[in-house]
């Protein structure tokens, strides 16, 4: 029976994956003596599973196989390209984009909106897609699958538009870093922006906005709380809001329903 160390075979002449005291290694032969080199991933890190090992040695099988040094120079070209590709985790997106001078010069609220969107693709993507760890891993198909999530929220068309926006935007300006040859967000589409309703309210919606004014006015919405571990995610919260000068604001309501008029119009009576 063979031995659980035993090494994984490979294709002949390329070195085997072998696992000791819990480092992988790679093992080749030189002649008569064996060479082994620690594996490490794309952050430099000592690999810690089989199927990490197995495609860290897989990068080094170019240069066992190469028969020149252009070979070999066309290889280590490849490799940076792939460790660039590599190297914006996923939980460093939002730092990284700021740190990118290309970037425009947004305002606070504006910032907060565009993190706001990418915390709630972080928190997806950790629910649904944990083995996608670097942004350079999250393409096409990923964001397709993101924005129909977002899409069955329900929320409003422009409100789908600025998530768009913002994930366009932090995608834009990080592909000179993450290697991907287009922005996977430009094939997502803008939504019709929601129209406006100029319909009279109703009596019983009159009567209700008055009530307000005694029992509080309440709304719903989606905000970002921290969980265990300080991790985001975002959960539907209902609110209260608090108009300013409430007396002043019942009288020209009142104005608005004995006159007819808009309350743009009441003001200025």
């Amino acid at each position: 029976m063979a031995s659980k160390t035993q090494a994984r075979g490979r294709s002949k002449g390329t070195g085997s994956v072998i696992k000791k005291r819990n480092r992988f290694y790679f093992r080749t032969r030189e002649g008569a003596k064996e060479k082994y080199t620690l594996l490490r991933n794309s952050q430099g890190k000592a690999v810690t599973t089989r199927p990490d090992a197995e495609a860290a040695a897989a990068l080094l099988e170019p240069v066992l196989k190469a028969k020149s040094s252009e070979d070999i120079a066309e290889y280590l070209t490849e490799a940076r390209g792939w460790e660039q590709s590599c190297n914006v985790p996923i939980d460093t997106v939002w730092e990284t984009y700021l740190s990118q001078a290309s970037r425009p010069d947004s305002g606070t609220a504006t910032l907060v909106k565009y993190k706001s969107v990418l915390s709630m693709f972080q928190a997806w993507l950790a629910k649904k897609k944990p083995e996608i760890t670097h942004l350079s891993l999250a393409g096409d198909d990923v964001i397709q699958e993101f924005f129909g999530f977002i899409s069955a929220k329900g929320i409003s068309g422009r409100t789908y538009n600025g998530y768009r926006q913002g994930l366009r935007l932090i995608y834009k300006h990080l592909l000179p870093i993450i290697g991907l040859d287009h922005n996977p967000v430009d094939q997502i589409a803008n939504r019709t922006k929601d129209s406006i309703s100029r319909r009279e309210f109703t009596e019983e919606q009159v009567e209700a906005i008055f009530r307000g004014f005694d029992t509080g006015f309440f709304y719903e919405t989606e905000v970002e709380k921290l969980t265990e571990g300080r991790k985001r995610t975002r959960v539907v919260q209902t609110m209260q809001f608090n108009p300013m000068h409430p007396e002043q604001l019942k009288v020209l309501l009142y104005l608005c329903c004995y006159t007819g008029c808009r309350g743009q119009d009441g003001c200025l009576m």
